[in-house]
């Protein structure tokens, strides 16, 4: 229901730009395995970047939370 109503009211740039942040806020949410190993630390440094590119492109949005917990490494 909610990809209709998305796909209905909003247009392309915006529906990008939400799947860009339910991506960085799904990773945010992973409980890693093995916290210490080079895989998720790896994982981390990607999306870290990718969180940093995001706050370039959109500094209004806050992804202050997701970005402290990328940080750690």
């Amino acid at each position: 229901m909610w990809e209709k109503f998305r796909d209905t009211c909003f247009d392309k740039a915006c529906i990008g730009l939400l799947d860009r942040i339910a991506e960085i806020v799904q990773a945010a949410s992973h409980k890693a395995f093995n916290p210490s190993s080079n895989a998720h630390q790896k994982f981390l440094h990607q999306y870290e970047e990718k969180t940093r590119v995001l706050m370039a492109d959109y500094p209004y949005i806050d992804f202050s939370r997701e970005l402290n917990i990328f940080a750690q490494t």
